[in-house]
């Protein structure tokens, strides 16, 4: 075990060496995480951070994307600044104050614990997509905003409680979240946008508020061990098959007073 002080006593990194390593660091200054570190990242499969992060160390930490098995953010502060620490059809990303960045924790492969900074306000779109062997995650009181495809194909997911600031499920949120049985969802939720539940095969149930306004096209396509779900009456749209392909379902409870209701 290596202990290094930098400067204050609140200034610390702890590695683990070993066949593998394990990492607990503290970033007084954006963007030096790679500075603190001072190993081979490619061999860290635990890490904890905390302290702030910009751009720069998102660009790091997505180097780390196919051996970090646990990262513990909890203590973490995203700021804004940095480099770009994304590519994508010609432009550069770069973080925000408070924001899980998108595509920031996008195919982290091997990620099975992850543990989100308790001060963060959203999750950007793609945030993490693709991280198949996530199993659990909390999502942070704080969290107003869960954007488009944040946790598309994480195929490994179980449970999620969502914040009850959260007022819609994006498009595609959730959708190919094949192992998730569970879902708590928010009093004040007013919609769930296209494809949000899509293919999440072991959904076997899910209890909607009542508030609840609109259900878009395909929100629950494909949930195929679905077998029970009660529309509150507060519901004035349902799209297009929004239950399209939900083959295990037994009883659908529907209001007379949806205003406009397709074929489901």
């Amino acid at each position: 075990v290596i202990t290094i002080i930098v400067g204050e006593l609140s200034k610390y990194i702890t590695i683990r060496q070993s066949a593998s390593t394990t990492g607990k660091v503290h970033v007084e200054n954006a963007g030096s995480l790679l500075e603190l570190l001072k190993c081979d990242v490619s061999k860290i499969e635990e890490l904890t951070i905390s302290g702030y992060l910009n751009g720069t160390d998102f660009k790091l930490l997505r180097e780390m994307s196919n051996n970090l098995i646990k990262l513990d953010l909890s203590e973490a502060h995203i700021v804004e600044g940095g480099e770009s620490y994304f590519f994508e059809a010609n432009q550069k990303h770069y973080t925000k104050n408070n924001v899980l960045p998108y595509w920031g924790l996008g195919y982290f492969t091997e990620l099975k614990e992850l543990i989100l900074p308790q001060t963060i306000q959203q999750i950007d779109n793609y945030a993490c997509i693709g991280c198949y062997e996530l199993k659990n995650i909390d999502v942070p009181q704080t969290i107003g905003r869960i954007g488009e495809d944040a946790f598309y194909g994480c195929a490994s997911l179980e449970s999620i409680n969502i914040t009850k600031k959260v007022s819609v499920i994006s498009i595609g949120t959730f959708c190919g979240c094949s192992n998730l049985k569970q879902i708590s969802l928010p009093e004040k939720l007013d919609s769930i946008s296209t494809m949000a539940f899509g293919n999440c095969k072991s959904l076997t149930e899910i209890k909607l508020n009542d508030g609840l306004r609109v259900i878009e096209s395909s929100a629950f396509l494909g949930c195929s061990a679905l077998e029970f779900i009660n529309i509150p009456q507060s519901v004035d749209y349902i799209g297009i098959s929004a239950f399209a392909d939900c083959s295990s379902l037994k009883e659908l409870m529907l209001y007379e007073g949806v205003e406009d209701c397709h074929s489901i």
